[in-house]
């Protein structure tokens, strides 16, 4: 079951492939068979357009019903989290080195 493209429910997805050919449903099998779980790089469209993305899916084999199950997450939203919480980082880094300096500065005797 596919939640954002239904049309490949109850459809053979060995040959369906990625931009750059890569056969992503057979790799997501491969995995599981060999792993039980793990990751799937491969490129994918986001709902709200048709240019493909990157993307990196998690699978896991459910053996109890025979299924793979999986989720997914296009590598530019974790590289925009990445760099927020990198930022976030920078600023609080360099506002306490900022206000220590200042606190220092301002209690410094050598002056008198």
């Amino acid at each position: 079951m596919h939640p954002i493209k239904p049309a490949l429910n109850g459809s053979s997805l060995k040959t369906f492939s990625d931009p750059d050919d890569k056969l992503l449903f057979v790799e997501m099998v491969k995995v599981v068979q060999e792993k039980g779980q793990g990751t799937v790089d491969y490129k994918w469209e986001r709902p709200d357009s048709d240019i493909p993305q990157p993307k990196t899916s998690y699978v896991k084999g459910f053996s109890e019903w025979d299924w793979i199950v999986g989720t997914g997450v296009y590598v530019d939203d974790i590289v925009a989290i990445q760099q927020s919480i990198a930022i976030t980082y920078i600023n609080k880094y360099w506002y306490y080195n900022i206000h220590r300096y200042w606190s220092f500065s301002t209690h410094c005797q050598c002056h008198k």
